[in-house]
Protein backbone atom coordinates (compact mmCIF):
# COMPACT_ATOMS: atom_id res chain seq x y z
CA UNK A 1 0.00 0.00 0.00
CA UNK A 2 2.87 2.14 1.09
CA UNK A 3 4.20 1.59 -2.29
CA UNK A 4 1.03 2.35 -4.52
CA UNK A 5 0.74 5.42 -2.31
CA UNK A 6 3.78 7.02 -3.76
CA UNK A 7 2.70 6.78 -7.22
CA UNK A 8 3.01 10.12 -8.81
CA UNK A 9 -0.70 9.80 -10.19
CA UNK A 10 -1.65 9.28 -6.40
CA UNK A 11 0.32 12.28 -4.74
CA UNK A 12 -3.26 13.92 -4.03
CA UNK A 13 -4.56 10.94 -2.37
CA UNK A 14 -1.65 10.62 -0.09
CA UNK A 15 -1.40 14.03 0.75
CA UNK A 16 -5.02 13.81 2.25
CA UNK A 17 -4.04 10.95 4.64
CA UNK A 18 -2.86 12.77 7.56
CA UNK A 19 -1.76 9.32 9.81
CA UNK A 20 -0.22 6.20 8.97
CA UNK A 21 0.15 2.83 10.75
CA UNK A 22 2.16 -0.07 9.21
CA UNK A 23 1.26 -3.21 10.87
CA UNK A 24 4.03 -5.87 11.29
CA UNK A 25 3.45 -9.24 11.58
CA UNK A 26 2.72 -10.62 15.08
CA UNK A 27 5.25 -12.46 17.25
CA UNK A 28 4.47 -15.73 18.32
CA UNK A 29 3.33 -14.29 21.69
CA UNK A 30 1.31 -12.12 20.27
CA UNK A 31 0.16 -14.43 18.06
CA UNK A 32 -1.20 -16.86 21.02
CA UNK A 33 -2.59 -13.87 22.48
CA UNK A 34 -4.47 -12.27 20.07
CA UNK A 35 -6.62 -15.91 18.63
CA UNK A 36 -7.15 -16.78 22.73
CA UNK A 37 -8.86 -13.18 22.52
CA UNK A 38 -10.62 -13.57 19.20
CA UNK A 39 -12.10 -16.70 21.43
CA UNK A 40 -12.76 -14.85 24.14
CA UNK A 41 -15.08 -11.74 22.51
CA UNK A 42 -16.75 -14.70 20.75
CA UNK A 43 -18.09 -16.05 23.92
CA UNK A 44 -15.52 -19.23 24.70
CA UNK A 45 -14.69 -20.01 28.85
CA UNK A 46 -12.04 -22.20 27.71
CA UNK A 47 -8.96 -22.65 25.43
CA UNK A 48 -9.63 -24.11 22.04
CA UNK A 49 -6.54 -24.42 20.60
CA UNK A 50 -4.15 -26.64 22.19
CA UNK A 51 -0.52 -24.73 22.81
CA UNK A 52 0.73 -27.07 20.07
CA UNK A 53 -1.65 -25.87 17.52
CA UNK A 54 -0.90 -21.93 18.62
CA UNK A 55 2.54 -22.48 17.83
CA UNK A 56 1.49 -24.27 14.40
CA UNK A 57 -0.83 -21.07 13.59
CA UNK A 58 2.08 -18.87 14.44
CA UNK A 59 4.98 -21.22 11.96
CA UNK A 60 2.03 -21.49 9.66
CA UNK A 61 0.99 -17.90 8.70
CA UNK A 62 4.27 -15.90 9.72
CA UNK A 63 1.90 -13.67 12.11
CA UNK A 64 0.19 -12.39 9.46
CA UNK A 65 -3.32 -11.49 11.20
CA UNK A 66 -5.36 -12.29 7.97
CA UNK A 67 -3.86 -15.25 7.09
CA UNK A 68 -4.11 -16.18 10.97
CA UNK A 69 -7.84 -15.45 10.98
CA UNK A 70 -8.34 -17.17 7.58
CA UNK A 71 -6.51 -20.82 8.90
CA UNK A 72 -8.01 -20.31 12.39
CA UNK A 73 -11.32 -20.28 11.20
CA UNK A 74 -10.71 -23.58 8.66
CA UNK A 75 -9.75 -25.13 11.81
CA UNK A 76 -12.64 -24.17 13.96
CA UNK A 77 -15.09 -25.72 11.03
CA UNK A 78 -12.80 -28.80 11.01
CA UNK A 79 -13.18 -29.12 14.24
CA UNK A 80 -16.65 -29.10 13.97
CA UNK A 81 -17.30 -31.82 11.60
CA UNK A 82 -15.14 -34.32 13.22
CA UNK A 83 -16.94 -33.28 16.48
CA UNK A 84 -14.00 -32.19 18.78
CA UNK A 85 -13.80 -29.06 21.50
CA UNK A 86 -10.00 -28.71 21.20
CA UNK A 87 -7.87 -28.11 17.98
CA UNK A 88 -5.15 -30.06 17.81
CA UNK A 89 -1.54 -29.31 15.86
CA UNK A 90 -2.64 -31.34 13.14
CA UNK A 91 -6.07 -29.81 12.59
CA UNK A 92 -3.77 -26.48 12.17
CA UNK A 93 -1.82 -28.28 9.31
CA UNK A 94 -5.15 -30.01 7.45
CA UNK A 95 -6.59 -26.26 7.77
CA UNK A 96 -3.63 -24.61 6.33
CA UNK A 97 -3.26 -27.11 3.61
CA UNK A 98 -6.61 -26.22 2.58
CA UNK A 99 -5.78 -22.53 2.31
CA UNK A 100 -2.60 -22.79 0.61
CA UNK A 101 -3.77 -25.99 -1.66
CA UNK A 102 -0.43 -27.97 -0.39
CA UNK A 103 -0.08 -30.21 2.56
CA UNK A 104 2.36 -29.51 5.70
CA UNK A 105 4.03 -31.81 8.12
CA UNK A 106 4.79 -31.80 11.80
CA UNK A 107 8.48 -29.45 12.18
CA UNK A 108 9.34 -32.13 14.09
CA UNK A 109 9.54 -34.58 11.14
CA UNK A 110 12.00 -32.36 9.40
CA UNK A 111 14.44 -32.70 12.08
CA UNK A 112 13.87 -36.75 12.89
CA UNK A 113 14.68 -36.96 9.03
CA UNK A 114 17.89 -35.17 9.53
CA UNK A 115 18.87 -37.03 12.50
CA UNK A 116 18.16 -40.43 10.65
CA UNK A 117 20.23 -39.11 7.48
CA UNK A 118 22.99 -38.29 10.02
CA UNK A 119 22.94 -41.92 11.95
CA UNK A 120 22.92 -43.85 8.35
CA UNK A 121 26.13 -41.85 7.48
CA UNK A 122 27.65 -42.38 10.32
CA UNK A 123 26.71 -46.30 10.21
CA UNK A 124 28.44 -45.80 6.82
CA UNK A 125 31.37 -44.40 7.70
CA UNK A 126 32.02 -46.49 10.43
CA UNK A 127 31.58 -49.62 8.34
CA UNK A 128 33.54 -47.93 5.73
CA UNK A 129 36.77 -47.70 7.68
CA UNK A 130 36.30 -50.85 9.18
CA UNK A 131 36.30 -52.25 5.96
CA UNK A 132 39.13 -50.65 4.84
CA UNK A 133 41.30 -51.40 8.34
CA UNK A 134 40.72 -55.14 7.66
CA UNK A 135 41.63 -55.02 3.94
CA UNK A 136 44.50 -52.95 4.27
CA UNK A 137 45.93 -54.62 6.40
CA UNK A 138 45.76 -58.34 4.42
CA UNK A 139 46.13 -56.52 0.92
CA UNK A 140 48.32 -53.33 0.91
CA UNK A 141 49.11 -53.60 -2.89
CA UNK A 142 45.71 -53.97 -4.13
CA UNK A 143 44.63 -50.57 -2.56
CA UNK A 144 46.41 -48.51 -5.89
CA UNK A 145 44.87 -51.10 -8.31
CA UNK A 146 41.20 -50.54 -6.22
CA UNK A 147 41.47 -46.99 -6.27
CA UNK A 148 42.12 -46.96 -9.79
CA UNK A 149 39.42 -48.97 -10.93
CA UNK A 150 37.00 -47.30 -9.04
CA UNK A 151 37.24 -43.82 -10.45
CA UNK A 152 36.20 -44.57 -14.03
CA UNK A 153 33.67 -47.37 -12.76
CA UNK A 154 32.11 -44.18 -10.83
CA UNK A 155 31.94 -42.26 -13.86
CA UNK A 156 30.35 -45.08 -15.49
CA UNK A 157 27.58 -45.29 -12.85
CA UNK A 158 27.12 -41.66 -13.27
CA UNK A 159 26.21 -40.44 -16.54
CA UNK A 160 26.77 -36.96 -17.78
CA UNK A 161 24.00 -34.73 -18.10
CA UNK A 162 22.67 -34.28 -21.86
CA UNK A 163 19.48 -33.24 -23.61
CA UNK A 164 18.73 -36.72 -24.99
CA UNK A 165 19.16 -38.73 -21.92
CA UNK A 166 19.11 -38.83 -17.68
CA UNK A 167 16.16 -39.71 -15.76
CA UNK A 168 15.47 -36.50 -14.47
CA UNK A 169 15.53 -34.87 -17.81
CA UNK A 170 13.34 -37.57 -19.47
CA UNK A 171 10.76 -36.35 -15.96
CA UNK A 172 11.05 -32.53 -16.83
CA UNK A 173 10.31 -33.24 -20.11
CA UNK A 174 7.28 -35.01 -19.52
CA UNK A 175 5.26 -32.84 -17.63
CA UNK A 176 4.69 -29.26 -18.70
CA UNK A 177 6.39 -26.11 -17.65
CA UNK A 178 4.72 -24.24 -15.37
CA UNK A 179 3.81 -20.53 -15.86
CA UNK A 180 3.95 -17.66 -13.15
CA UNK A 181 0.76 -16.05 -12.32
CA UNK A 182 2.67 -12.66 -11.89
CA UNK A 183 3.57 -12.60 -15.42
CA UNK A 184 0.39 -13.91 -16.64
CA UNK A 185 -1.57 -11.25 -15.26
CA UNK A 186 0.80 -8.67 -16.71
CA UNK A 187 0.59 -10.75 -20.24
CA UNK A 188 -2.69 -10.96 -20.40
CA UNK A 189 -4.30 -7.73 -18.47
CA UNK A 190 -6.47 -6.65 -21.29
CA UNK A 191 -8.53 -9.86 -21.42
CA UNK A 192 -9.29 -10.62 -17.53
CA UNK A 193 -12.08 -8.89 -17.59
CA UNK A 194 -15.38 -9.78 -15.86
CA UNK A 195 -16.88 -10.27 -19.42
CA UNK A 196 -14.28 -12.52 -21.01
CA UNK A 197 -14.03 -14.85 -17.78
CA UNK A 198 -18.10 -14.89 -17.98
CA UNK A 199 -17.67 -15.77 -21.66
CA UNK A 200 -15.05 -18.28 -21.02
CA UNK A 201 -17.12 -20.04 -17.78
CA UNK A 202 -20.16 -20.47 -20.00
CA UNK A 203 -18.36 -22.07 -23.16
CA UNK A 204 -17.30 -24.44 -20.51
CA UNK A 205 -21.00 -25.33 -19.89
CA UNK A 206 -21.92 -25.30 -23.69
CA UNK A 207 -23.76 -21.86 -23.01
CA UNK A 208 -22.74 -18.23 -25.05
CA UNK A 209 -22.27 -14.88 -23.56
CA UNK A 210 -23.30 -11.84 -25.19
CA UNK A 211 -21.23 -8.41 -24.15
CA UNK A 212 -24.63 -6.72 -24.95
CA UNK A 213 -27.20 -8.90 -23.57
CA UNK A 214 -27.29 -7.84 -20.15
CA UNK A 215 -25.95 -8.60 -16.81
CA UNK A 216 -23.77 -12.17 -16.79
CA UNK A 217 -25.78 -13.85 -14.20
CA UNK A 218 -29.25 -13.14 -15.85
CA UNK A 219 -27.87 -14.30 -19.22
CA UNK A 220 -26.86 -17.41 -17.44
CA UNK A 221 -30.35 -17.80 -15.43
CA UNK A 222 -32.27 -17.73 -18.92
CA UNK A 223 -29.72 -20.71 -20.13
CA UNK A 224 -30.59 -22.57 -17.51
CA UNK A 225 -27.36 -21.98 -15.14
CA UNK A 226 -27.20 -20.23 -11.70
CA UNK A 227 -24.43 -18.30 -10.44
CA UNK A 228 -23.03 -18.80 -6.97
CA UNK A 229 -20.66 -15.94 -5.34
CA UNK A 230 -18.57 -17.43 -2.90
CA UNK A 231 -15.13 -17.09 -0.48
CA UNK A 232 -13.35 -19.83 0.76
CA UNK A 233 -10.34 -22.53 -0.07
CA UNK A 234 -8.80 -24.43 -2.57
CA UNK A 235 -10.60 -27.37 -0.16
CA UNK A 236 -13.92 -26.21 -0.97
CA UNK A 237 -12.93 -25.89 -4.79
CA UNK A 238 -11.79 -29.14 -5.08
CA UNK A 239 -15.27 -30.47 -2.89
CA UNK A 240 -17.49 -28.22 -5.45
CA UNK A 241 -15.56 -29.63 -8.20
CA UNK A 242 -16.84 -27.32 -10.87
CA UNK A 243 -14.91 -24.66 -12.98
CA UNK A 244 -14.83 -21.68 -11.51
CA UNK A 245 -13.65 -17.62 -11.60
CA UNK A 246 -10.91 -16.37 -9.52
CA UNK A 247 -10.40 -13.35 -8.71
CA UNK A 248 -6.76 -12.17 -8.71
CA UNK A 249 -5.45 -8.98 -7.31
CA UNK A 250 -2.02 -7.84 -8.49
CA UNK A 251 0.85 -6.23 -6.90
CA UNK A 252 -0.41 -2.79 -7.86
CA UNK A 253 -4.02 -3.52 -6.12
CA UNK A 254 -5.69 -4.42 -10.14
CA UNK A 255 -8.46 -6.88 -9.98
CA UNK A 256 -8.43 -9.42 -12.60
CA UNK A 257 -10.76 -12.16 -13.45
CA UNK A 258 -9.70 -15.89 -14.48
CA UNK A 259 -11.14 -18.89 -14.96
CA UNK A 260 -9.25 -22.58 -13.76
CA UNK A 261 -11.10 -25.53 -15.68
CA UNK A 262 -8.55 -28.30 -14.19
CA UNK A 263 -7.29 -28.61 -10.48
CA UNK A 264 -5.37 -31.60 -8.55
CA UNK A 265 -3.00 -31.77 -5.52
CA UNK A 266 -0.53 -29.12 -6.99
CA UNK A 267 -1.42 -27.37 -10.14
CA UNK A 268 -4.39 -25.33 -11.80
CA UNK A 269 -5.27 -25.39 -15.44
CA UNK A 270 -6.50 -21.57 -17.11
CA UNK A 271 -8.81 -20.87 -19.55
CA UNK A 272 -7.04 -18.43 -21.41
CA UNK A 273 -4.09 -18.85 -24.83
CA UNK A 274 -2.50 -22.47 -24.70
CA UNK A 275 -4.35 -23.14 -21.63
CA UNK A 276 -1.26 -22.29 -19.30
CA UNK A 277 -0.39 -24.86 -16.13
CA UNK A 278 0.50 -23.09 -13.41
CA UNK A 279 0.86 -24.21 -9.63
CA UNK A 280 -1.79 -23.54 -6.92
CA UNK A 281 0.87 -21.70 -4.71
CA UNK A 282 1.74 -19.10 -7.73
CA UNK A 283 -2.12 -18.04 -7.94
CA UNK A 284 -2.21 -18.39 -3.89
CA UNK A 285 -0.51 -15.08 -3.99
CA UNK A 286 -2.64 -13.24 -5.99
CA UNK A 287 -6.16 -14.91 -4.66
CA UNK A 288 -7.91 -13.90 -1.40
CA UNK A 289 -10.36 -16.22 -1.42
CA UNK A 290 -13.58 -14.72 -3.44
CA UNK A 291 -14.92 -17.32 -6.63
CA UNK A 292 -17.93 -17.64 -8.88
CA UNK A 293 -18.81 -21.21 -9.65
CA UNK A 294 -21.72 -22.01 -11.86
CA UNK A 295 -24.25 -24.86 -11.61
CA UNK A 296 -27.09 -26.26 -12.97
CA UNK A 297 -29.98 -26.32 -10.13
CA UNK A 298 -32.08 -29.38 -10.53
CA UNK A 299 -35.57 -27.47 -9.63
CA UNK A 300 -37.05 -23.75 -11.32
CA UNK A 301 -37.37 -22.68 -7.92
CA UNK A 302 -33.78 -22.75 -5.67
CA UNK A 303 -33.05 -22.22 -2.30
CA UNK A 304 -31.61 -23.32 1.22
CA UNK A 305 -33.70 -26.33 2.36
CA UNK A 306 -33.94 -26.86 5.71
CA UNK A 307 -36.43 -28.82 8.51
CA UNK A 308 -40.02 -28.21 8.25
CA UNK A 309 -39.88 -27.17 4.57
CA UNK A 310 -41.88 -29.10 1.59
CA UNK A 311 -41.94 -28.97 -1.59
CA UNK A 312 -40.45 -30.37 -5.43
CA UNK A 313 -36.50 -29.42 -3.84
CA UNK A 314 -36.94 -31.44 -0.93
CA UNK A 315 -38.07 -34.60 -3.07
CA UNK A 316 -34.89 -34.40 -5.27
CA UNK A 317 -32.84 -33.96 -2.05
CA UNK A 318 -33.77 -36.77 -0.78
CA UNK A 319 -34.13 -39.04 -3.40
CA UNK A 320 -30.20 -38.25 -4.08
CA UNK A 321 -28.98 -38.81 -1.08
CA UNK A 322 -30.78 -42.09 -1.09
CA UNK A 323 -28.91 -43.07 -4.11
CA UNK A 324 -25.68 -41.92 -2.50
CA UNK A 325 -26.43 -44.48 -0.15
CA UNK A 326 -27.39 -47.10 -2.18
CA UNK A 327 -31.21 -47.18 -2.03
CA UNK A 328 -33.30 -47.13 -4.73
CA UNK A 329 -36.84 -45.78 -4.89
CA UNK A 330 -38.49 -49.29 -4.24
CA UNK A 331 -36.24 -49.58 -1.26
CA UNK A 332 -39.22 -47.41 0.97
CA UNK A 333 -41.35 -46.15 -1.71
CA UNK A 334 -43.30 -43.90 0.73
CA UNK A 335 -40.17 -42.41 2.05
CA UNK A 336 -38.69 -41.86 -1.16
CA UNK A 337 -42.02 -39.64 -2.31
CA UNK A 338 -42.26 -37.38 0.10
CA UNK A 339 -41.29 -33.73 -0.25
CA UNK A 340 -41.00 -33.23 3.29
CA UNK A 341 -38.07 -32.19 5.54
CA UNK A 342 -38.31 -34.29 7.84
CA UNK A 343 -36.17 -35.50 10.99
CA UNK A 344 -34.56 -38.47 9.09
CA UNK A 345 -33.97 -36.08 5.89
CA UNK A 346 -32.13 -33.94 8.90
CA UNK A 347 -29.74 -36.52 10.27
CA UNK A 348 -28.91 -37.38 6.33
CA UNK A 349 -28.25 -33.70 5.30
CA UNK A 350 -25.80 -34.00 8.69
CA UNK A 351 -24.57 -36.69 7.56
CA UNK A 352 -23.70 -36.08 4.05
CA UNK A 353 -22.16 -32.56 5.46
CA UNK A 354 -19.73 -33.78 7.91
CA UNK A 355 -18.35 -36.71 5.07
CA UNK A 356 -17.56 -33.84 2.89
CA UNK A 357 -16.37 -31.62 5.31
CA UNK A 358 -19.16 -28.91 4.78
CA UNK A 359 -20.72 -26.82 7.28
CA UNK A 360 -22.62 -29.49 9.55
CA UNK A 361 -26.24 -27.26 10.28
CA UNK A 362 -28.77 -29.56 8.81
CA UNK A 363 -29.70 -27.07 5.92
CA UNK A 364 -29.29 -27.93 2.48
CA UNK A 365 -27.68 -24.38 1.08
CA UNK A 366 -26.06 -24.06 -2.20
CA UNK A 367 -22.82 -25.62 -1.65
CA UNK A 368 -24.56 -28.86 -0.17
CA UNK A 369 -26.75 -29.05 -3.03
CA UNK A 370 -24.08 -28.72 -5.58
CA UNK A 371 -21.38 -31.16 -4.07
CA UNK A 372 -24.64 -33.52 -4.07
CA UNK A 373 -25.76 -32.85 -7.60
CA UNK A 374 -21.89 -32.92 -8.52
CA UNK A 375 -21.57 -37.00 -7.16
CA UNK A 376 -24.80 -38.01 -8.83
CA UNK A 377 -25.58 -35.95 -11.54
CA UNK A 378 -21.75 -36.07 -13.50
CA UNK A 379 -23.02 -36.33 -16.80
CA UNK A 380 -22.65 -33.29 -18.72
CA UNK A 381 -21.26 -31.49 -16.07
CA UNK A 382 -17.76 -29.77 -16.35
CA UNK A 383 -15.91 -30.75 -13.71
CA UNK A 384 -12.59 -29.36 -12.05
CA UNK A 385 -11.14 -33.10 -11.46
CA UNK A 386 -11.87 -34.09 -15.28
CA UNK A 387 -10.52 -32.88 -18.47
CA UNK A 388 -13.00 -30.22 -19.88
CA UNK A 389 -14.11 -29.96 -23.46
Amino acid sequence: MREVLARVELRQLAQRITGRYHLDPLSRAETRAYVNHRLKVAGATTEIFSPAALDEVYRLSGGVPRIVNVICDRALLGAFTQETHRVSASLVRQAAGEVYGRSFSAPWLKALAGACVALAIAVLAAGAWHWSRENGAAEPSAQPVAAANAAPLAQAQIPEPSGEAGLGTGLAASEPALADMGELLRAHAGALNTDAAFARLLALWGARFDPEGGRPCDQARRQGLQCVYQQGSWGQLRTLDRPAILTLVDDEGQAHQVVISRLDDDHARLELADAPQVSVASISRYWYGDYLVLWRPPVAATQALSAGMQGEGVRWLRRNLHALQGLGPDANPEEAASDIYDEDLLRMVEDFQRRHRLKVDGIAGMQTQIVLDTLTNPAGTPRLSLPTG
